[in-house]
């Protein structure tokens, strides 16, 4: 495991890599014990941490890189894409992005939110289950799978798969009202969230039709082989039933997941000892 340290603040967090080691988040950019100071994205590659521009020099996010380099994240309140150096303003809540530039998120169509998909600047609506009003992306794959969540007729959300012209209703774990698929690869395996309305959400996994538990809470990640991260007070991944925690020494044992890339790389936090409680950005790495 690996301190990336920060942009001159006490405060860090890794979000994504991609295939290249390109690891995109977020810093302050000075010492502070709160996210009152001004704080930037980043892109760090090869032990070097660099900042973002913004708009209108304001306070910005990186939440997603792909292995063409581009950036998805936030700047001034507003969804927006890095692009070889130019600022691109998506005009909806954008949350997912895959290696061919498409950008997954959520559209306000002015009496509903649908899932929406953008490709050089169309948007383009995905539509709901039917007898829904609603519907939200949430993650997508280089093949063109996008997954989500959408309103049933009868009030509840499913976790759902958008691709080849359809969407399928992946459902929710048995007991649960509510679940979304947040992550999907390219064979169309699914990692997502279920639960109920009073009790905190379970990972689960999604293949050919069969939904299955993780026991965690959060699900951050899934690469092309089929290898999930998800996070309960510590790291572990997941691959076809077997859970694994990652290291924490030498440091508080409290971190937490964001992504995991097609080597088994992966990003989050991790709370350092004697730094009064301020989470740095992470990098853990199998061992050759």
């Amino acid at each position: 495991m690996r301190d990336l340290g920060t942009l001159g603040g006490n405060w860090s967090e890794a979000r994504d890599l991609n295939a290249q080691g390109q690891v995109v988040g977020s810093s302050n950019l000075t010492a502070s014990g709160c996210l009152c100071t001004p704080y930037r994205a980043f892109v760090w590659q090869d032990g070097v941490m660099q900042a973002l521009p913004t708009l209108n020099g304001a306070n910005s996010h990186a939440d997603r890189i792909n292995e063409r380099g581009q950036v998805l994240g936030t700047s001034d309140g507003q969804s927006v894409l890095w692009d070889n150096g130019a600022i691109i303003v998506l005009g909806f809540d954008a949350r997912a992005m895959n290696d061919q530039g498409q950008v997954v998120g959520d559209l306000n169509t002015g009496s509903a939110v649908h899932a929406a998909i953008w490709e050089a600047g169309v948007v383009t609506d995905l539509g709901t289950l039917d007898g829904g009003d609603s519907s939200w992306a949430r993650g997508l794959s280089n093949s063109g799978w996008v997954v989500g969540g959408s309103r049933t007729a009868t009030g509840e959300v499913h976790a759902v798969r958008w691709g080849h012209g359809g969407i399928t209703d992946l459902g929710t774990l048995p007991g649960d009202a509510h679940a979304f698929g947040l992550y999907v690869n390219d064979a169309g395996e699914v990692a997502g969230e279920s639960f109920a309305m009073v009790t905190r959400p379970h990972a689960f996994a999604w293949d050919e039709g069969v939904m299955q538990a993780i026991d965690a809470e959060h699900v951050s990640g899934m690469n092309a082989p089929g290898l999930i991260t998800v996070w309960a007070g510590i790291v572990y991944t997941w691959r076809r039933g077997a859970l694994a925690a990652l290291p924490t020494q030498g440091f508080d044992h409290h971190a937490g997941a964001n992504d995991v890339n097609d080597a088994g790389w992966v990003v989050g936090w991790i709370l350092p000892l004697n730094t009064g409680g301020a989470a740095h950005a992470a990098l853990w790495r199998p061992l050759q």
